[in-house]
């Protein structure tokens, strides 16, 4: 069928990705016991290397969004042809990040990274891309950099948090 002909173009294109490394994976999850946080990126990748340790790479597939993955937050006005800007930016501790899925993608991509940093003391962290699949399947490769302080700031935020209503730190021991 057509579409099954349109899936092998797509497992094509992706597998082109796939042959550079040494070693994939798919659904790792990555965790930080003391803060009490998981994740789980699509595909990990690990790069050959002659030291003594390893060089991981992060890769998320978006596929479901119409507009892209952009970097303002706003929409395009296709009648216009201009931007209509939002000016909405992300909340502490990175409220100087105007909200946008790119810059969400790029958080997200970067907690992953430092989480498997902490987990595996022998893996140093390479590129960071979201593979975005549009509606009629061609593949896009975007490089987002690796927001390690902001990562790290965002965890902690997540630890420190505090009961809105009582004001009192959130527990997040399972001695409850």
């Amino acid at each position: 069928s057509v579409k099954n002909r349109e899936f092998a173009k797509l497992e094509q294109k992706l597998f082109k990705y796939l042959r550079m490394y040494k070693r994939n994976f798919s659904e790792l999850i990555c965790y930080d016991d003391s803060r009490f946080v998981a994740g789980m990126s699509d595909w990990q990748a690990l790069r050959n290397t002659t030291g003594n340790y390893y060089i991981l790479d992060i890769n998320d597939f978006k596929t479901n969004l119409r507009k892209g993955i952009v970097n303002y937050s706003g929409k395009f006005d296709e009648v216009l042809g201009v931007i209509k800007y939002y000016n909405k930016f992300l909340l502490s501790p990175v409220e100087y990040m105007e909200e946008s899925n790119y810059n969400e993608y790029c958080l997200q991509l970067s907690i992953y990274a430092f989480l498997f940093e902490l987990m595996w003391d022998r893996v140093k962290i390479g590129s960071l891309n979201l593979f975005y699949i549009s509606e009629d399947l061609e593949v896009t490769k975007i490089p987002v950099p690796y927001l390690r302080p902001q990562a790290i700031a965002i965890l902690d935020r997540f630890c420190t948090m505090k009961d809105i209503k009582t004001d009192k730190l959130i527990n997040r021991s399972y001695e409850q």
